[in-house]
């Protein structure tokens, strides 16, 4: 999926697993992208990933989006059997953080972003090596990956139990269907996905951080499909001996 209109300055990257979608559904999914076009025309770097598959147990397609621009980079997952459909929803998340960014650019002083809590960058309690990191995902080894990174483990679980109170909602089913490990995986488990697309110049745990609001999103709006994805992959752990299975 490419923009012909080059005035926009937005670069679509567009990849499918698991499914192949008609030209006449990938025309509508590109028109769908004007809102988020206009919104960073004028962003020196403005990259979008996406990021198609389909669940035949679930009958639906999961859409899952990257945007990267100067200093951030801004995520979003949704489902819906329609994959247009789903993609609509992640362009709409996107205008919505695209938005938030730029206020806080214009009016929002570092200090005051650390006080709110839209800068978090993790420290690792053990410093990762970038080399495995990069081994696992290259190799597909999400245990591998997880025990690469196992240095973030507690700083993740810290992060999502102090956001989660933004989410009244999902916060009342912990201890009930759902728990903090289950959020804490699924952030781990976005990474993986999506780690050959963070930026470079935007340090780990600052990029690792980000997908905490995402990973809580879409637990709120999918947890059947999300604590299913959690499940399998904690289960493979387990069968592997990864870290933070005992």
């Amino acid at each position: 999926m490419t923009f012909s209109d080059l005035s926009y300055n937005l670069l679509v990257d567009l990849d499918m697993k698991h499914c192949r979608l008609p030209a006449a559904e990938l025309n509508k999914m590109e028109a769908m992208l004007s809102p988020l076009g206009d919104m960073v025309r004028n962003f020196p770097v403005s990259k979008l990933h996406v990021l198609i598959s389909y669940r035949h147990r679930t009958a639906d397609h999961v859409v899952r989006t990257s945007l990267i621009l100067s200093g951030e980079t801004l995520v979003s997952s949704e489902h819906h059997p329609l994959a247009h459909t789903a993609f609509e929803h992640c362009i709409d998340n996107l205008v919505r953080e695209v938005q938030r960014y730029k206020d806080r650019l214009g009016s929002v002083s570092e200090q005051a972003k650390q006080r709110e809590g839209t800068h978090h960058e993790l420290i690792p309690t053990v410093p990762p090596e970038a080399e495995a990191i990069e081994a696992a995902v290259q190799n597909g080894d999400y245990t591998a990956f997880r025990f690469a990174t196992s240095g973030y483990e507690g700083p993740v679980t810290d992060l999502v139990g102090r956001w989660i109170e933004r989410y009244p909602e999902v916060a009342a089913r912990l201890g009930k269907d759902l728990n903090i490990g289950d959020l804490v995986e699924d952030v781990f488990l976005i990474a993986f996905e999506e780690y050959e697309y963070r930026p470079k110049e935007v340090r780990f745990g600052e990029w690792l951080g980000r997908h905490i609001d995402t990973a809580i999103k879409a637990m709120a709006n999918h947890p059947d499909e999300e604590l299913e994805n959690v499940n399998m992959v904690r289960l493979a752990r387990i069968a592997e001996g990864g870290p933070g299975t005992v």
